[in-house]
């Protein structure tokens, strides 16, 4: 199930891995937790994103951990915001990620992270994505990967054509070197696990 369960003045909500902020906001307003503008406006409003103590990023995709909630009834975007992102904190601070060993900032390993949680089929071929990936970075090549496109267009369920390939976006990785400018979904742990330990 989704959730949507009433638990005394709170709401059980799923969110999945590997769901944009977007996919997020529409589930939040369909289960009326949310004044729709009011969350999509806080998730790129710079000051509140500081606020939440994350410098690098000028919007929250990436951010917002997927994971089940008991969210408040009573409307309250901040706190929403603020309880998923608490939980991206508490996820990284686990002690299976040693972010000191990262050749990347936090913002760059989520950025991989979401790309590799979108190309995944399921978990245990993260450590071998991450690998091809994190080679073509060290390497100076493009990564050529499909979703930072998909990410790009408005139909996000239609087949990519080929003219979408030419799209020239920042996001676009088929013309652009290195990582796009931020996440392209919201990452679960494995996906950013994988992105710091890719399989030798």
């Amino acid at each position: 199930s989704t959730g949507g369960e009433k638990e005394a003045g709170h709401k059980v909500i799923t969110i999945p891995e590997g769901w944009t902020m977007n996919q997020i906001g529409d589930r939040l307003e369909y289960h009326e937790l949310i004044d729709r503008y009011k969350f999509d406006s806080l998730c790129i409003d710079v000051n509140f994103i500081r606020s939440l103590g994350f410098d690098e990023p000028d919007n929250l995709e990436g951010y917002l951990f997927p994971e089940t909630y008991f969210f408040p009834i009573k409307k309250n975007e901040q706190k929403i915001i603020s309880m998923m992102t608490d939980e991206f904190k508490k996820n990284l601070n686990d002690k299976r990620l040693n972010l000191k060993v990262s050749k990347f900032s936090l913002h760059e390993l989520i950025t991989l992270a979401s790309i590799i949680q979108a190309e995944a089929g399921d978990e245990n071929e993260m450590p071998k994505i991450s690998s091809v990936f994190n080679n073509r970075l060290k390497a100076g090549w493009k990564l050529a990967a499909d979703p930072t496109v998909k990410y790009i267009i408005a139909d996000k369920n239609r087949t990519l054509y080929p003219s979408d390939f030419e799209n020239n976006h920042p996001y676009n990785t088929y013309i652009y070197r290195g990582l796009p400018p931020g996440p392209i979904n919201n990452p679960g742990f494995l996906a950013i696990e994988s992105a710091l330990n890719p399989d030798a």
